[in-house]
Order: structure tokens, then sequence, then C-alpha cells
């Protein structure tokens, strides 16, 4: 019978322990908060999903953008402890910054849940720290600003604006659609990488060099009389006259940009030649920047 009672109460100390482990470890992984990416925007035509963002315990995250002006926190001064400015716009709204706007010197990426000292009170986001202050908007459409002392005052976040640090290419590597003409080594091709996906590639400008597309996948209407292969040849020269200047970075000749995991040209410096059915060479120019057309090679 003693057996069984001391039995019984290591079951049931054990247990309330372990019940103790589980509710701790619920507790620091647990948030009372919206997620985050709720309220998180990508600046301008930037895509939301390269915006770098990592859980840590409990509400605590690391969402890197770089500092800029176009990275910030908007609250308004009606859910803020700041007090609102007498000239302040009607809409009350105020812009935390990640940059100090007034000189314009920039560092680099940011971790903006640590800069602005993010926190969760109450199921609602606020911001504590002001690195470089707030600006807002008067009546008269000015912009001011409120620096100093501002540490510590809680202001409920609308909304997070950040600008991605440059986010890796996602199209292949650009060599796998180079090519040489004729017996020439690509290898003697000066190539090399900037950020992101831009590219320097340095040919010379020759009826040699040019990009092959279709007119299939491309925005260029495609002529009634071209042939049924509907390619199209975007040169790097001008063929009806002849004229070279010499070696040229088709990357930045042909505005090639990567979109959706494809590589396209964007701009047609000396417009596009296709050949009919009858094997006649005819020629498309002007109107044709800022017409995608999706590269098929670049050949050099």
């Amino acid at each position: 019978m003693n057996w069984f009672i001391i039995i019984s109460l290591f079951f049931i100390w054990n247990f309330q322990e372990c019940h103790c482990c589980l509710k701790s470890k619920r507790s620091a992984d647990y948030c009372e908060c919206s997620d985050i990416t709720d309220i998180l925007y990508s600046s301008f035509d930037s895509d939301k999903n390269d915006i770098l963002i990592s859980e840590k315990v409990g509400c605590v995250r690391n969402i890197t953008c770089r500092d800029s002006y176009l990275t910030y926190v908007t609250t308004t001064f009606s859910t803020s402890e700041i007090v609102r400015p007498d000239d302040s716009h009607k809409d009350s709204k105020a812009y935390v910054d990640s940059a100090d706007l007034q000189t314009g010197v920039l560092t680099g990426s940011v971790d903006v849940f640590s800069l602005f000292g993010m926190t969760c009170e109450n199921k609602k986001w606020y911001v504590t720290k002001y690195p470089f202050g707030v600006h807002y908007i008067t009546e008269d459409s000015e912009t001011k600003f409120i620096t100093g002392g501002l540490d510590g005052k809680r202001s409920e976040i609308e909304s997070v604006m950040c600008l991605p640090i440059e986010p890796p290419c996602r199209c292949s590597d650009i060599t796998d659609i180079l090519y040489s003409s004729f017996d020439s080594d690509r290898n003697d091709i000066l190539i090399s990488e900037k950020v992101g996906c831009a590219r320097n590639i340095t040919c010379r400008d020759s009826y040699l060099t040019y990009v092959t597309t279709s007119f299939s996948s491309s925005e260029i209407v495609r002529p009634d009389d071209s042939h049924k292969d509907s390619k199209a040849y975007v040169d790097s020269a001008d063929l009806q006259t002849g004229v070279l200047t010499g070696s040229v970075d088709v990357f930045s000749l042909f505005g090639m940009t990567c979109e959706n995991k494809k590589w396209y040209v964007t701009k047609y410096p000396f417009g596009v030649h296709y050949i009919t059915e009858d094997s006649e060479t005819k020629f498309i120019t002007g109107g044709l920047d800022g017409k995608r057309s999706e590269i098929e090679s670049v050949m050099w």
C-alpha cells in the first residue's frame, strides 16, 4: 500500500513538472499580436517576399531593410505618446525615419525591429525608439521634424514600409544563353557581375553581336510577312549604314532585365530585323524601347 502511494505521488509530481515545462515553452513561443507581416509592406514595386524576416522568441523578430527614406514606420499622433504639433496636417500622421533625412547620410542595412524598438503590448504593435526622430506634414504641405527626447514614448504602428536589401538574382546564369559567333572562344567575353541581376557584358558592336528573340515571346507585334519561325534579331549596330563605334556593354545597350526568372531586352538602339517568308531581311525601327522581348540567346 505504501509503495502504491509513493508511486502515485511520483507520477503526480512528474506530470506537474512536465506540464510546467510545456506551459513555459508555449508562452516563450506565443505572441499575442497579429503577424507582423500583416502590416509590413515593401516600397514601390519591390517584392515583399524579398524582405528578410526571421522569428525569435515570443514576439521578437528580425526585419532587415535598407536604411532609406523608403524605409519607415507610419503612426498617428492620436495613437502616440508624442504630443501632436499644432501645425500638423489634420490626418495627424507621423513618420518614424530609418535614416537622417536632413543630412541624407545612409549606413546600409538595418534591423528595423531593433532600430525602432518594436514591441507588442495588449495585442498591438508599437515603436519605442526614434533614432532620427519623426517627421510630419503641416497643413501647408511643409515637412517638419521632431527630434530629441522621444525614446521610450510609445507609438502604435499603422504600417512598416521596408525597402528590401538587394535580393539575389532569380534568373539563370546569363552565360547559359551567351554564345560566341563562329570559332571565337566564349571565355574571351568580358563579363562581370554587379548588384542583383545587373551585369556588364563587353562585346564589339558588329553584325555578329545581337540578341535573338521571337515575336511570340515579345511585346513587339509580329509582321504579317515574317518567317514562320517568328524569330527577331535585336542589333548592336546599324546594319543599314554599316557604321560601327567599337566595344559596347550589351547588357546596358539592350536594357537587359530579369523578371519572373526570365531574361528580357527592353531597349532596341537600332531596332530589330527579321526574315520574311521570301528570305528577305526587313527592319522595324522606332517606338520599340520599353517593350519586353524574352531573350533566346545573346550572340557576340
